[in-house]
């Protein structure tokens, strides 16, 4: 009986022990515990670690949970888990780690309720999914300290911030009365995203009016470093002459490796502005408000309205005479033609072809179809030769042709004259 109760004691300790658990700690950057009683500041990130741990192994990837708090901006350092092995009270566990960035944005006391994970790992009896809890964490955030009798609200922290700037819209270093001039003001923070970035402080300078007219916002990680970017474009307009001045732009923010505050600037810049171009011919009193433009455009669009013109009279002119080739191509004239040409090189298919379409274009009766038809046949049974026959189809049919064409003529005379005595009936009738 004692040997029984050991053995279920060992396997009741081995089945609880090869359950997977789950464990919450803060860490820093460098991925080490801090303890229980670490205290950050305001606007410092804060990195969560939820780990899962287990005898065996993962058969697929555990499902960890979003978190939202209030007062608190939480993102997730990466979009996969980590994997390591680590030993606990010398018990070897394989380990998938999830890290949430969190960044409260007030002091006080924070408390991060238990996140809900599912698990599944490989047991004796194949894969099995499994529901843990984690247990609620309290975070104590203390405030920044004061610059002179206030903090800047909201506090902005970061490890390291570069500004540049970088003027635009105007060409070379010429600025006249009137001119928008765009500056473009880069601010990139280590350490933190660009949404937590603040919008810079600027000072009204007289001589120019400016406006906020662009705001961007990056984020990249640059070897396991995030690195935020705020991007703003400010346009002015000269509103006098002379030299004028663009206001400097400045931002505070605790530097949290010095562990004190530090303020960056953006340099300001002088314009030189020059007079308005119109100025002098709006001194003499012209009137005109384009100067010697004006008559360029009315130039130019009397040139564009010829233009218009010719290309429509050339359309025109292209489609009458396309209507007129067509008339002339389905003519008895031009098929005349063109059997003459084939008569002249003596192809007997070319003639015969052009013959027929020749034919089609004249009337019925004036030409005797059938007996040509008949002489061709007599003449190809008659002759071997090829060039004879060639020279005897080509003389031929040559005239074959102007004898039609005479009689042709003939019979368009003669119904003439018949149609001209219809008319001239004698005066004295037998």
């Amino acid at each position: 009986m004692s040997i029984f109760l050991i053995c279920g004691c060992e396997w009741a300790l081995a089945a609880s022990t090869a359950e997977p658990r789950v464990r919450t700690q803060w860490i820093d950057a460098e991925g080490y515990a801090t303890g229980e009683h670490w205290q950050p500041h305001v606007g410092e990130p804060v990195v969560l670690a939820v780990d899962v741990l287990t005898q065996t192994w993962f058969s697929r990837a555990p499902r960890f949970p979003g978190l939202q708090l209030r007062d608190v901006i939480s993102l997730q350092s990466s979009s996969f888990a980590t994997n390591f092995s680590e030993r606990v009270n010398g018990v070897m566990y394989a380990v998938q780690r999830r890290e949430y960035l969190l960044y409260p944005q007030r002091s006080g006391q924070f408390v991060i309720p238990g996140l809900e994970l599912e698990v599944w790992v490989a047991g004796e009896d194949g894969p099995s999914m499994h529901k843990l809890r984690s247990l609620p964490m309290l975070l104590q955030v203390l405030p920044l300290p004061l610059v002179g009798k206030s903090s800047p609200a909201p506090p902005f922290v970061a490890d390291e911030v570069s500004v540049s700037q970088q003027l635009q819209g105007a060409q070379g270093e010429t600025w006249r009365l009137g001119d928008l001039v765009q500056r473009r003001v880069v601010i990139a923070a280590e350490g933190t995203p660009g949404m937590l970035i603040p919008a810079l402080s600027m000072s009204q300078a007289d001589g120019v009016q400016s406006a906020l007219v662009e705001v961007r916002i990056d984020d990249q990680n640059d070897r396991g470093q995030l690195i935020g970017k705020r991007t703003e474009v400010y346009q002015y307009q000269l509103l006098r002459e002379g030299v004028q001045q663009l206001p400097e732009l400045t931002l505070t923010w605790w530097n949290r490796r010095q562990r004190d505050w530090e303020t960056a600037q953006v340099p300001s810049l002088q314009l030189q502005v020059l007079p308005a171009v119109l100025a002098a011919s709006e001194a003499v009193g012209t009137g005109i408000e384009f100067g010697w433009l004006r008559p360029i455009l009315l130039l130019g669009a009397l040139v564009l309205m010829a233009l218009s013109a010719l290309l429509w009279l050339v359309l025109q002119l292209a489609r009458v005479g396309r209507r007129l080739w067509l008339k002339r191509k389905a003519s008895e004239p031009y098929h005349y033609w063109i059997l003459r040409l084939a008569l002249r090189k003596r192809n007997p298919q070319a003639i015969i072809t052009r013959y027929y379409a020749w034919v089609r274009c004249c009337e019925a009766e004036d030409v005797q179809t059938q007996q040509w038809l008949q002489d061709w046949a007599e003449v190809c049974a008659a002759v071997d030769d090829s060039r004879l026959l060639q020279k005897q189809i080509a003389v031929r049919l040559a005239r074959e042709l102007d004898a039609r064409r005479l009689r042709l003529a003939g019979v368009e005379q003669k119904s003439k004259s018949e149609k001209r005595s219809d008319y001239l009936k004698p005066l004295n009738p037998a």
